[in-house]
């Protein structure tokens, strides 16, 4: 019985681990001006760009700071920028988009999009059935390549 605990312990451990929600935050500038982001007190980007993509991150919110590569602008500052469905039902990885844009003189965020996150299989499988009775087949799994060739 102990043994039967202790795997079970074990095995949900293991799952619960492996069941961190991952999102993904795209920031750009509807007019073109490049900028330098800081989330959450890390420099993303080293060289100023007018759109900035952030993967897997772990956090619902992130604090964000924009300086611009144009001196004359100031900074812009967001203390909880949400990317995450916070509160609507199930977690689940969600790829979100906030804009720059000029409101009244004064640059600021706007919120764009939110979509679930689409996670693409690590491993691909491509069969090419000509019309001929010969089939390619190829199988990618990261670091293994296979081909069938029937010749």
């Amino acid at each position: 019985m102990n043994k039967f605990l202790f795997i079970s312990a074990i095995l949900l451990w293991g799952k619960l681990m492996n069941a961190q929600i991952s999102h993904d935050l795209t920031l750009y500038s509807v007019d073109g001006l490049k900028f330098t982001l800081i989330a959450n007190g890390e420099q993303i980007n080293s060289e100023p760009a007018s759109r900035v993509k952030m993967e897997n991150i772990e956090e619902d919110y992130v604090s964000v700071k924009v300086t611009f590569e144009d001196p004359s602008i100031p900074p812009l500052e967001k203390k909880f920028l949400q990317i995450a469905n916070v509160g609507e039902g199930e977690d689940k990885p969600v790829s979100t988009v906030w804009t720059i844009v000029k409101k009244k003189e004064e640059y600021g965020f706007k919120f764009l999009s939110r979509s679930d996150k689409k996670i693409q299989p690590n491993e691909t499988i491509i069969i090419n059935n000509q019309e001929s009775d010969k089939h390619d087949i190829e199988i990618k799994v990261p670091g293994i390549e296979i081909g069938i060739d029937p010749k």
